[in-house]
C-alpha cells in the first residue's frame, strides 16, 4: 500500500536533495509533521515506521470501543 501525496518543498531543500541525491519526504499526521530531505534508506524506514504506528493505533482504538 502506498500513501503518497504531492507536496511542495522550498527551493533550498530541493537543491540540497538533488545535489546530495537525497529523497524528499513529507509526513504529516496528527501530532507529527516532517518535511525535508533524507537518505533513501532512512526515508523508507521512516515511512514504514509511521505507517506501522498509524495502523497500530487505529487497531487499538477499534478494540477499546464498545
Amino acid at each position: 500500500m502506498s500513501i503518497r501525496r504531492a507536496a511542495t518543498f522550498p527551493r533550498e531543500v530541493r537543491e540540497l536533495a538533488k545535489r546530495e541525491k537525497l529523497a524528499l519526504v513529507c509526513i504529516s499526521t496528527p501530532g507529527i509533521e516532517f518535511v525535508g530531505a533524507l537518505p533513501h534508506e532512512l526515508s523508507d524506514r521512516l515511512v514504514d515506521w509511521m505507517t506501522e504506528n498509524i495502523f497500530k493505533n487505529r487497531k487499538v482504538r477499534r478494540t477499546k470501543k464498545p
